[in-house]
């Protein structure tokens, strides 16, 4: 070692000459990772404003179990239902009671006025989830809308409405295609003339659930072909053609 090298000590205190630049580039890189943080945290896209509720409540309605069960209110809102995980609402509990009065109890999920039901688990009550009451009322009178073409992403009802998020796009598109393999309902999302959401249940042209044939085209963006229906407050669209994904 030569009169003019340094050698660093670490008990020792920190030379001048050394303090100083150190500071700035400690100081320099910690403003950059800050500004780097702000910059790719407002890069990120909106994921909405879908909530999941977190308290237990009651609705009553009509139960209808088919093509996805949904509980119809005494006002006339059509309130899908699901179960805890990655299932839709068929099974035990709800099975047998098509068409009958019936009180839910379970946890809303909302997203731009729409809501969802999921059913509570059987330990959380003293009664059964879901409650027979009696004879219910007649279906929503179904009406034809149009024959249309839409543009838009496949997505996974309870998810989008507040499972997660974001509940769309190619970051959810594995938890949505078990999702949606799982039962629940699957939900062409397009856009309106003023920008907000257009939602609706995909069904086969004979109204039934074609989960299991949507794979493949979830969480991206697609074209479908359909016949669109309203069903009280519920749209629909029966598919007349296979879904076409746009620019895979």
């Amino acid at each position: 070692m030569t009169a003019g090298e340094r050698i660093y000590v670490g008990y020792l205190p920190m030379p001048r000459g050394t303090r100083k630049p150190l500071l700035l580039i400690v100081g320099g890189l910690m403003w950059a990772i800050l500004f780097a943080s702000l910059a790719i945290a407002l890069s990120q896209r909106d994921p909405g404003s879908a909530v999941w509720g977190t308290n237990l409540e009651s609705f009553e309605g009509t139960l209808f179990e088919s093509p996805y069960p949904v509980l119809v209110t005494d006002r006339g809102e059509t309130l899908m239902i699901v179960r805890m995980g990655k299932f839709g609402g068929r099974g035990e509990g709800v099975g047998g009671l098509d068409g009958r009065r019936v009180r839910a109890h379970g946890r809303l999920l909302t997203r731009d006025g729409r809501r969802l039901i999921e059913l509570a688990d059987a330990s959380e009550l003293d009664s059964s989830v879901v409650e027979d009451l009696g004879p219910g009322a007649a279906p929503s009178e179904r009406t034809a809308l149009s024959g249309e073409i839409l543009g838009g992403e496949i997505v996974d009802y309870k998810c989008f409405l507040g499972a997660m998020k974001p509940g769309d796009g190619k970051a959810h598109q594995a938890c949505a295609t078990l999702c949606i393999t799982g039962g629940i309902p699957p939900v062409l999302v397009s856009k309106n003339d003023d920008g907000s959401n257009h939602y609706q249940l995909i069904l086969g042209a004979n109204g039934e659930p074609i989960h299991e044939q949507l794979t493949g085209f979830i969480g991206i963006p697609v074209e479908v072909r359909g016949n669109a229906e309203r069903w009280g407050d519920l749209e629909v669209i029966r598919l007349t053609a296979p879904v076409v994904a746009v620019n895979p």
